[in-house]
């Protein structure tokens, strides 16, 4: 058998054949590359059920897998082969056939989609219905959205009303929802729109067989557990119930949260109180903020003290409420400010960390910071870090630690994977864990962006990586952070980009250049602005007296004293 190579598509194999195509030709091969369909045809079909389709001289047919053909090339579009029938379009509506090409009895839609399970759905005038195989039109074509419920129920869309219908088309929930959403616990949202001039709704729930469990008389209702929904009367007061509709938390609260453990949290008349996953009362409404849980423990605040404590998931008051503030508890600890002074308690109440320093942060899930006020020297600072076992890592304090941190308590901790620290005026890079990774020996250095980090070393710039090597010779009068892989440089007074290999791909010759944005650069050069592309192409003209950056796809420019929009092409669009 032949073999042919330099196919320019090959596609996957489907009934021991790829499709192939070759200067615009198709065929098939077989899994040792063997053309076992030439490449004959305009196009082609994957195998279903051992029979292809193909396209020649603009019409589509049926082959076997020899090659022969058995049902001819009658049809303007076709589909493969599914439960021996297979959809074709001639004369702009579509049909089926059986497997020897003879069409059946359903015909004249504008549209079609493959059998499943012995059932098509059909498009006609942009509504659809679902056809058997054996017994005809079971769903008129009339709904606008047909899909399964449940067994044997279907979520049907009519007239922009949402509805159940079962099998044989019989109405099992009537068509006056604006949506029905099916849920994970096998209940399902009816959303009801009210006749009111404002849009309005109200929800409720129904069960796998479409009986109303809910009545759709809530303003909010949202799954909280497998059972359980908050919901929202028509007085804005919240309660919960059951999927059955269930009352156990009465319509009493303004707010209410569904926390780890099943503990619910509420609000009332502006105070914080806790129940059980019963809807049990574990605390009195005294609290004013209520925290969520970490490791057992939440945070909670009394606004006339002003102070902090924690309780347990019993309700219990653990630590009490003796602090200014209260982080939440990680690795078993919890940073704590009391008089202005920060230290770090574990959950005795136990102080780990003395309740003095100037300030204390976790940085990572793996590093803590610690700023020390300097002896006798009131406005400085040393710098330490910890882990989380509270072991100073550097025994000589740091003069600065250089990273964001998203909250100073612990709350969703930003990792960085590398952290600029400062001793003598010189820079350097820990890593996540405190580690000393890149020596402290630059006069200037700013954060990783895109694994690079610009660094400064006896008044010129240049780049490293995240190991602490030079990757871009520190050689440039000044340098930018990369963005999208590039970095504006400036040397002998003049702007330009060098890519992330120390490349310069915009020439160093402009008097200023602004960073990419969506795609372009603004450049000054003998006294006017124009703009660049990545290529260093200049696609806008250097022309005007002033330009911004690109935003939403304009660019604010000056010229002769006018200022007005332009788009990416240099149009003006004002």
């Amino acid at each position: 058998m032949p073999k042919v190579t330099g196919y320019n598509h090959v596609g996957c194999l489907q009934g021991g054949l790829a499709s192939v195509e070759q200067n615009g030709k198709w065929g098939m091969i077989d899994k040792n590359n063997h053309i076992i369909i030439p490449l004959s045809y305009d196009d082609i079909l994957d195998v279903s059920e051992n029979k292809i389709g193909v396209k020649k001289n603009n019409k589509w047919g049926f082959i076997d897998k020899n090659n022969q053909l058995i049902i001819d090339f009658l049809y303007d579009e076709i589909h493969s082969f599914h439960q021996n029938m297979a959809g074709v379009k001639s004369n702009g509506k579509w049909q089926f056939i059986d497997r020897t090409g003879k069409p059946t009895i359903y015909t004249d839609y504008d549209d079609i989609f493959d059998f499943s399970n012995n059932i098509v759905q059909v498009t006609q005038n942009k509504k659809i219905g679902w056809i058997d195989k054996t017994k005809g039109v079971i769903i008129p074509v009339e709904y606008s959205l047909l899909e399964y419920f449940s067994q044997d129920l279907i979520l049907a869309r009519k007239d922009n009303k949402f509805g159940l219908i079962d099998k044989n088309s019989n109405i099992v929930l009537p068509f006056e929802y604006s949506f029905i959403q099916k849920l994970p616990n096998g209940v399902a949202k009816i959303h009801q729109r009210q006749p009111t001039k404002y849009l309005s709704y109200r929800y409720g729930l129904i069960d796998k067989n479409g009986k109303i469990v809910v009545k759709p008389e809530y303003k909010y209702l949202s799954m909280a557990t497998d059972d359980l929904f908050i919901a929202k009367a028509d007085d804005n007061h919240k309660g919960v119930i059951t999927k059955t509709g269930e009352i156990i938390l009465p319509f009493s609260y303004q707010e209410i949260d569904f926390l780890s453990g099943g503990l619910i949290r509420a609000t009332k008349d502006t105070k914080f109180g806790l129940f059980d996953s019963q809807a049990k009362p574990l605390t009195p409404f005294i609290y004013d903020y209520l925290g969520d849980f970490s490791e057992g423990l939440a945070v909670v605040y009394n606004k006339e003290t002003r102070k902090n404590g924690f309780i347990d998931d019993t309700g219990k008051e653990v630590i009490p409420l003796d602090y200014d503030s209260a982080g939440r508890f990680r690795h078993g600890l919890s940073i704590v400010r009391l008089n202005d002074k920060y230290g770090m308690i574990n959950k005795n109440n136990h102080a780990i960390i003395p309740i003095k320093y100037k300030n204390i942060e976790r940085l990572s899930e793996n590093l803590i910071l610690l700023e020390k006020v300097k002896e006798d020297q009131f406005f400085y600072y040393d710098y330490y870090l910890m882990d989380n076992q509270t072991n100073i890592i550097n025994k000589k304090p740091y003069d600065g630690i250089y990273t964001p941190s998203e909250n100073s308590y612990g709350m969703q901790l930003k990792t960085a994977d590398r952290i600029k620290v400062s001793r003598d005026r010189l820079y350097g890079f820990v890593d996540d864990f405190g580690k000393l990774v890149i020596p402290i020996q630059y006069d200037d250095a700013q954060n990783f962006s895109d694994g690079l980090a610009r660094v400064k070393q006896n008044g010129k710039w240049g780049y490293i990586d995240k190991t602490g090597k030079v990757v871009i010779p520190v050689q440039y009068d000044n340098a930018w952070s990369f963005s999208g892989g590039l970095a504006k440089v400036r040397q002998n007074g003049k702007w330009g980009f060098v890519d992330k290999t120390g490349k310069v791909v915009i020439p160093i010759q402009y008097d200023y250049v602004w960073s990419f944005s969506e795609g372009l650069a603004g450049v000054k050069q003998n006294g006017k602005w124009g703009f660049i592309d990545k290529t260093g192409k200049v696609v806008i003209p250097v022309q005007y007296d002033y330009v911004w950056v690109f935003i939403n796809g304009k660019a604010k420019v000056s010229l002769n004293g006018e200022t007005f929009y332009i788009d990416t092409t240099g149009k003006r669009i004002n």
